[in-house]
């Protein structure tokens, strides 16, 4: 299960966002793929749910499963005449739920120390013995929390289907798209699939979806970018990056249907993978997809996550093949895979005879689990996944 990490990229990165680069070039993942300097940070991350961002914006502010306000007033989708405004009211929930974060992190910091303070760690803490500081106090070197992407594809896939088949080809209006997403699709079965055949998805070198996500990806840190300069005399450093670690599954449970023709409470993609089924051009398409984004302003990092069949990567051939490829990625300027080769078979049997298969492992987020230990639902999306590629 290899992880490949791109220096050429994340170097720069890290230099873009203020570290010395004598600093920057000792970097190294925080055991799963978030990348810091090792002995001088303190780390922490915030997953931000794009996919609710753009619910919220089509819902006035309101969660569609919670039924409550979680955003800010937003216009009647019913009134946009124009693609522009369903951005602009995406990035007015974006914005909205950035500048909340930023400013709770900000108020909070330093809060921790009251409460579990951790003397020990902070010894083998760069400049927190020099400042007679605790690391929750704000005593190491460089104090990185980061702001994370999460579901960004089914976002931007979801943006590109409003586009497209709602402003462009006028295949279906806007209120027969709400109340689709309102029913979960229920009796609407050929429309959820018109949205998912007859709309670009990001992963197949399709520059119609794939600058949808560069200008969100755009938005995103200037919009971090501007909230973190209102408070100038932080102890934080704001970093920016797209992943979800283990939290897909969870993350998807808390946002309803989704104009890509996702089902309500179904999982998330990993970090920044396509949407599960939807990377149907190949993993060197997803590539080039990938790489077309700003990397070098997401210095936390933006993992590209690829589960491919171990059929195909058999043999010295099969290791060629491999090695190719990841050259590949590597001289289209990726900052970050990790790979995964596993079999869609033994998975399914592993799932009906757990006890022949408890060697098995897969990555979950960054780190490896043993398939079976795993829920069902992680499970399926783990052969879901495979099933991608092969």
């Amino acid at each position: 299960m290899p992880a490949i990490f791109n220096d050429e990229i994340i170097v720069p990165a890290l230099e873009k966002s203020g570290i010395p680069v004598e600093d920057a070039r000792d970097y190294a993942n925080d055991g799963c793929w978030e990348t810091l300097i090792p002995g001088k940070t303190e780390f922490r991350y915030y997953l931000m749910n794009t996919p609710l961002c753009l619910e919220l914006s089509l819902n006035q502010g309101y969660s569609r499963l919670r039924k409550r306000k979680e955003g800010v007033d937003t216009p009647h989708p019913l009134s946009f005449v124009s693609f522009s405004q369903v951005m602009d009211s995406f990035y007015r929930q974006l914005d909205y739920q950035i500048e909340k974060l930023i400013s709770i992190i900000v108020e909070f910091y330093g809060c921790l120390y009251e409460i579990a303070p951790v003397p020990f760690l902070s010894s083998t803490i760069d400049e927190c013995m020099e400042r007679g500081l605790d690391i929750t106090q704000g005593g190491a070197k460089y104090i990185m929390h980061a702001l994370l992407l999460m579901g960004l594809s089914h976002t931007v896939d979801s943006l590109a289907a409003i586009k497209k088949l709602v402003f462009e080809e006028k295949l279906v209006s806007m209120q027969e798209l709400l109340e689709a997403l309102d029913n979960d699709f229920r009796g609407k079965e050929n429309l959820r699939q018109l949205l998912i055949t007859r709309s670009p998805k990001y992963g197949n070198d399709d520059d119609y979806v794939d600058n949808i996500a560069k200008e969100v990806l755009t938005y995103f840190v200037r919009s971090v970018q501007r909230h973190a300069q209102a408070y100038p005399q932080r102890k934080v450093k704001f970093y920016t990056g797209v992943g979800s670690f283990e939290f897909y599954v969870l993350g998807g449970k808390m946002v309803g249907a989704t104009p890509d023709g996702r089902l309500s409470m179904q999982p998330f993609s990993s970090n920044f993978s396509p949407s599960l089924g939807q990377a149907i051009e190949g993993p060197t398409s997803t590539v080039n997809s990938f790489a077309k984004m700003d990397l070098i302003d997401l210095p936390t990092g933006s993992p590209l996550d690829l589960s491919l069949d171990k059929k195909a990567l058999k043999g010295e051939e099969g290791l060629e093949r491999l090695m190719a490829f990841v050259q590949s990625f590597l001289s289209k300027k990726g900052n970050m895979l990790t790979i995964s080769v596993n079999s869609v078979e033994e998975l399914r049997r592993a799932q009906k005879e757990p006890d022949k298969y408890r060697h098995l492992r897969v990555r979950v987020g960054g780190w490896q689990a043993y398939f079976v230990d795993l829920t069902k639902e992680h499970q399926d999306h783990h052969i879901a996944r495979l099933e991608q590629y092969t």
